[in-house]
């Protein structure tokens, strides 16, 4: 497809200000849930705020996160690169544990994403295939997600924004710092959600498909390995702290595998779930229907197809998470494959792009925005649902002191039967809420040894519903523990000491 130079346009105006200030303004009134531990995902909201409230008593350490549910040792975790921490913890130590200093921040690295991908489009496309785009993002579920939530995916798509905006141009003219500009960027998406690597995939499909020739020169492999030494150095000292301390993510060990088996790529049912959610989340009815016009019209180039490669790529990698609710952040970079996808069918087709520019089209494609907006906002109230962990958190606080040692039953199974693979059982969410530290312990870690080998080290033992039906447990609790609540969110029990 022949880039049109649409440069020479002022991209950066009242309107564009006017619309991304409005949208803001309807996320923060009407799209933020109301808590940080009552969603779907309250679990990841809870860590990522416990990280940077540890951040702000202990100080800043990008090389040593800090959990909750480390027990009573330092609590290192190995995770991603917490600078969406680190960011916050500032602000966290002068207002305390609240929730809009994480929210602001990922509302704003929404805004430059949508600024970048915006400028990058209206250069590309023109300015008409800009504006759809632009009405597509915000008008998706997944956008206001991101904007809306305590977590660092919104900063690690705009590193990987600027990344792709960055190796477009090093690709159309071989400028070094473009290139330069390449590596930070995508190291920096990369380091903080390592499923940013599918930038990776996009840059070398680009040259592959349109620029041969500079697979030929020493300096993108040289870019590239240098992102992956540097991101691999990176999760090789996480895996340290994993080994050094026993506690992770599951990123580069331990924890949940987020691959799937060699069979689970054969089952036709989970290409169903991915297109349903890519539907709701990622690239969307607007986008797929414009890839399909694309493809009809033989208008799919080599930036498409290699961003198109990228998106299969992390979808199906990670397809334990994306064929799951919970996994709806990795659809983020499917979001701008849309948007790309929409602009180019604008640029391909004169018509639309005629009637889609003219007054009675911008008003029409604004009024369907809106709708969507609001149809989003009005649906992301569904997705809150809070759990026992959440409500038993409030009725413990007159019994245990914050500060305590827990031990806490989670929610999850240290197994996942359904996907043959370890899992991340951690909930952090009561931890979190009581403002205690402790030691998880799975669904299915049956009997009473689990608790009574931490017994000595903790001062109470939490078991929200489901109740445990455990003869042997509950034999060692009577004689050991005292059950200072029985209640409609779960039990607890203060542990006696030997010795106390």
């Amino acid at each position: 497809m022949t880039i049109q130079n649409s440069a020479a346009g002022n991209w950066l105006t009242a309107p564009l200000v006017a619309v991304l200030f409005l949208w803001a303004l309807l996320v923060v009134l009407l799209g933020m849930p109301t808590g940080i531990a009552d969603d779907w995902n309250g679990w990841r909201q809870a860590d990522t705020q416990t990280i940077a409230l540890n951040y702000a008593e202990h100080g800043v350490d990008l090389l040593h996160p800090r959990i909750n549910w480390g027990g009573d040792t330092e609590g290192y975790v190995e995770t991603e690169l917490q600078l969406y921490a680190a960011l916050l913890a500032p602000i966290l130590r002068l207002t305390g544990d609240v929730a809009w200093p994480g929210r602001s921040i990922s509302l704003i690295a929404v805004i430059i994403t949508l600024l970048l991908c915006f400028r990058l489009i209206w250069q590309r496309f023109g300015p008409v295939a800009a504006w759809l785009s632009l009405a597509f993002l915000l008008s998706q579920r997944g956008m206001v997600y991101l904007a809306s939530y305590i977590q660092p995916d919104a900063l690690s798509l705009m590193f990987y924004m600027a990344g792709l905006a960055a190796f477009l141009r090093y690709a159309d003219s071989g400028s070094n710092p473009a290139l330069l500009m390449t590596v930070v960027m995508t190291t920096m998406a990369a380091l903080i959600k390592p499923n940013a690597l599918n930038l990776g995939i996009f840059q070398f499909g680009l040259l592959a498909l349109t620029q041969r020739e500079r697979l030929f020169g020493w300096r993108p492999w040289l870019a590239w390995t240098t992102i992956l030494v540097l991101v691999a150095a990176y999760y090789l000292h996480a895996r340290q702290l994993y080994l050094d301390y026993g506690n992770t993510f599951g990123i580069a060990s331990g924890g949940d595998s987020k691959f799937p088996h060699i069979a689970d790529l054969f089952k036709p049912g989970l290409y169903l779930i991915l297109l349903k959610f890519s539907l709701h989340w990622g690239v969307g009815l607007p986008g797929i229907l414009a890839g399909l016009w694309l493809l009809w019209r033989r208008k799919l180039d080599g930036m498409l197809l290699a961003l198109i490669a990228a998106n299969i790529a992390v979808l199906l990698v990670s397809l334990r998470y994306t064929t799951e609710p919970y996994g709806s952040h990795y659809y983020r970079f499917s979001m701008i494959l849309g948007a790309f996808l929409i602009a180019a069918a604008v640029a391909a087709t004169p018509g639309l792009r005629s009637a889609a520019g003219s007054r009675a089209g911008r008003v029409m494609v604004t009024l369907v925005g809106v709708l969507l907006l609001g149809w989003h906002l009005v649906a992301r109230d569904t997705l809150e649902a809070p759990s026992h962990e959440v409500q038993i958190a409030a009725d413990l606080r007159p019994v245990i002191p914050p500060g305590s040692l827990l031990i806490i039953r989670s929610p999850a199974y240290r197994w996942d039967a359904r996907w043959q693979t370890v899992n991340n059982f951690e909930d952090p969410r009561t931890l979190y809420l009581l403002k205690t530290r402790g030691w998880v312990i799975a669904r299915d870690d049956a009997g009473e040894v689990p608790v009574s080998e931490l017994a000595d080290r903790a001062a109470f033992y939490v078991e929200p519903l489901p109740a445990m039906n455990d003869a042997a447990l509950s034999n060692w609790l009577a004689n050991n523990a005292m059950l200072i609540h029985d209640g409609a969110h779960g039990r607890a029990w203060q542990l006696r000491r030997e010795g106390g």
